[in-house]
């Protein structure tokens, strides 16, 4: 089984926030820091099935209630889906309305198919 590249586990160990003061396991990372991780995807396999807006405030992180989510399509290759899940994701962080600030981060829902 492929695991995601050594760029994209770096770029995660470097720029991401544990959301654990809202009891989730998930992982934020700032809008350039998001777009970087996306594109070091490159395993066919690996998807991004969605993903979640947070907002980081002086004390907690907390939901800016935005996601975005990316499902198969009928008759959709494997490889072509998580290339379109990768494009679905970029456009919507990208399109975000975001100061760059560090104040919004993203956190990417991946899996394996």
């Amino acid at each position: 089984m492929s695991t995601p590249s050594s760029q994209f586990l770096e770029i995660v160990r470097r720029y991401g926030i544990r959301l654990h003061d809202v009891g989730s396991s998930e992982i934020g990372l700032p809008l350039k820091a998001c777009l970087a991780a996306i594109d070091a995807l490159t395993d066919p396999r690996t998807v991004i099935l969605g993903g979640d807006v947070w907002r980081l405030t002086e004390r907690e992180s907390e939901p800016a209630y935005a996601n975005w989510h990316c499902e198969p399509t009928d008759g959709e290759q494997v490889a072509d889906y998580a290339i379109r899940s990768r494009q679905v994701a970029r456009e919507y962080v990208s399109s975000y309305p975001d100061e760059d600030d560090g104040t919004t981060i993203y956190s990417l829902v991946m899996g394996r198919r």
